[in-house]
């Protein structure tokens, strides 16, 4: 469960699109099946989920070398 809290923390930005997706997901497999309609907007939203995280990353990396940035060199 603490995991799972450290994940929603670190991850905030990105809950509202795993929560639609959880959602989409659970009303999508109600009927035990998924048309080929359902499988292409599930993968949309998990694709959706993949560059909101690797754009999230991106910042974070960034932002992490700005900030070990002193006087035009870095801190070891």
């Amino acid at each position: 469960m603490i995991k799972a809290i450290r994940a929603a923390i670190k991850y905030k930005e990105l809950l509202p699109k795993a929560i639609d997706f959880i959602v989409f997901v659970q009303e999508s497999t109600k009927d035990g099946k998924l048309s080929k309609q359902e499988r292409s907007k599930i993968m949309a939203h998990m694709w959706d989920i993949i560059k909101a995280t690797e754009k999230l990353n991106a910042r974070k990396t960034k932002s992490s070398s700005d900030s070990q940035t002193v006087r035009g060199g870095t801190q070891p």
